[in-house]
């Protein structure tokens, strides 16, 4: 929920929550949701898109879904967490890779790839609409390394699992925009 927030209030790693019942001086991560969803209330986006690096829970993300479509947001999509690596990606190719495959399972935390299938049918089950990340990057074959034609400057992650910007480019063009359109273009035929 942090959208243009002041630099003092930006919280990193404040897991997505409607809780809070007004600022808070003393908690960075209360005031970064009061004052993300303070705003979505004033302004109500038709969509809300919420992202979150861990800590994934349908549970959490219902009630989320939930306040934020009572105060008028048509859709709510969550995305599951990205791949995480064991180390930081360039480090695994340093060490394990330096023929750089293009997909590998080396390095990958399984564990994160089992939250995700996991986490698919608990939002499901709740209703909740849900992007997996890890099935945009991940195939039988491994996680994607890099994209593009370049192993270096085509990095999908710069760290554990924080994706570069071409990464982020195209899991943005090539799977979110997708998902918003198609659901919107649904909406608006009927």
């Amino acid at each position: 929920f942090a959208i243009n927030m002041p630099r003092r209030w930006r919280s990193s790693g404040c897991a997505p929550s409607v809780t809070q019942t007004g600022p808070s001086s003393r908690n960075h991560c209360d005031q970064s949701n009061w004052f993300g969803f303070d705003a979505i209330a004033r302004e109500k986006p038709n969509i809300v898109l919420v992202a979150q690096v861990g800590g994934h829970n349908a549970e959490s993300a219902s009630r989320v879904a939930h306040k934020l479509l009572g105060v008028g947001v048509q859709r709510v999509i969550f995305t599951g967490p990205t791949p995480h690596w064991t180390a930081d990606l360039p480090l695994v190719i340093v060490r394990r890779l330096w023929d750089t495959p293009r997909r590998t399972f080396i390095g990958v935390d399984a564990k994160n790839l089992a939250d995700d299938v996991a986490l698919k049918r608990e939002f499901s089950l709740r209703g909740l609409e849900y992007v997996s990340l890890i099935d945009y990057f991940c195939n039988d074959q491994g996680c994607l390394t890099y994209l593009g034609d370049d192993r270096t400057t085509g990095l999908t992650t710069w760290d554990y699992g924080h994706l570069t910007a071409p990464a982020s480019a195209a899991v943005s063009k090539d799977l979110l925009v997708p998902t918003i359109l198609a659901k919107r273009a649904i909406v608006s035929e009927k």
